[in-house]
C-alpha cells in the first residue's frame, strides 16, 4: 500500500486500495475466490475451537493445580485440553445435527413461520462468505441453530404434515 501510486497512507486510502486489490484478484482467479469462500464457509461452522483456545484451558488448568497444590496434575494439562476441545467439537456436531434434522423436519406450512430465521442464519453466513469469518462470527445465528435443534428433537402431529 506505502508503494502505490499514490501511497494509500489514510484508512480511506487503503480501504480502497484492499478493495481493488479484492476486486482484481475476484476477476482474475475466480477459482482461489471460490476456494476461499469454502474455507471461510468451514471457518464459519467449525466445531472444534482454535488452538488458542486449547493454549487458554492449559493455562488455566495449572494455575487451577498450583492453587490447590496439586503439582501433579500440571502432567495432565495437554489431555484436559484435548477433552475440553472434544467435549465442545461434540456438543456443537451434535447442537448442529440436531438443527438441520430440524430444517428437514419442517412442514409447509411451518415454512411460513420459520424462513425468516432460516433466511437470517444463510444471510449471516453468505456475508462472512466474503469477510473476516471464524466461528465467534456465527454468535447472532445460534438462536436459530437452537431452536432448530429443538424444532429436531419435538414431536410432530398427523396434522402438521
Amino acid at each position: 500500500m506505502s508503494q502505490a501510486e499514490p501511497p494509500a497512507r489514510t484508512e480511506f486510502e487503503q480501504d480502497r486500495w484492499m478493495t481493488r486489490r479484492a476486486r482484481e484478484t475476484i476477476t482474475q482467479q475466480p477459482l482461489v475466490f471460490l476456494k476461499a469462500c469454502g474455507l471461510k464457509f468451514l471457518w464459519f461452522w467449525n466445531v472444534v475451537p482454535p488452538p488458542s483456545a486449547g493454549e487458554s484451558v492449559k493455562h488455566l488448568w495449572n494455575r487451577l493445580s498450583l492453587a490447590v497444590g496439586r503439582h501433579e496434575w500440571q502432567r495432565a494439562a495437554e489431555e484436559i485440553a484435548r477433552l475440553a476441545a472434544w467435549s465442545v467439537g461434540g456438543f456443537y456436531v451434535v447442537l448442529f445435527g440436531g438443527a438441520v434434522w430440524g430444517l428437514a423436519r419442517l412442514t409447509r406450512r411451518e415454512w411460513s413461520v420459520w424462513w425468516p430465521l432460516v433466511l437470517l442464519a444463510a444471510s449471516f453466513c453468505a456475508v462472512h462468505l466474503v469477510y473476516w469469518s471464524n466461528a465467534r462470527m456465527r454468535a447472532p445465528v445460534m438462536p436459530v441453530v437452537a431452536l432448530l435443534a429443538v424444532r429436531g428433537g419435538g414431536r410432530q402431529s398427523p396434522s402438521d404434515s
